[in-house]
């Protein structure tokens, strides 16, 4: 989307469009990271999926995402979330994106861990709010950084 080719009231609207979906993205990270189970389910539509792949598994629905989002839980003491270089794509009440995360966690045995992954995303605005119809997470293989024994 060349954002600088719309104009006028359009280029507002694209703009609170565009904050609304990034709140989104905002309110997945805080809710996984604060363990806050309400917050990071409200980010995703009734027939959401959250599909972590191989590394976590595919969860599709609330309560199944629900049902994931505690095993994460189960398996995390504690998880910070990044998330940078999101682009959209926005088309009415429908979006795509795509960005980049870092997250680094402390494993419930204590054990540190960090990963670098690629969202792909699919939203839809429904009643004026935004939410995912469908969060696809690709990790990549974690990396060793000098003095962590890794």
């Amino acid at each position: 989307m060349d954002w600088s080719k719309i104009e006028g009231e359009t280029r507002l609207d694209m703009l609170v469009q565009k904050a609304a979906i990034e709140q989104v993205n905002s309110n997945y990270c805080w809710g996984l990271d604060t363990r806050d189970t309400e917050l990071f389910l409200s980010v995703f539509h009734e027939d959401g999926i959250w599909d972590f792949g191989a590394a976590f598994g595919t969860f599709s629905g609330k309560a199944a995402i629900r049902e994931g989002f505690e095993a994460t839980l189960g398996m995390m003491a504690e998880m910070h979330h990044l998330t940078a270089d999101t682009v959209l794509e926005i088309d009415g009440d429908h979006a795509t994106g795509r960005s980049h995360a870092y997250a680094r966690a402390i494993l419930a045995d204590g054990r540190h861990h960090r990963l670098v992954a690629h969202y792909k995303d699919t939203y839809a605005r429904r009643d004026g709010v935004w939410g995912y119809l469908h969060r696809e997470i690709t990790v990549f293989p974690p990396f060793p950084m000098p003095g962590d024994g890794s």
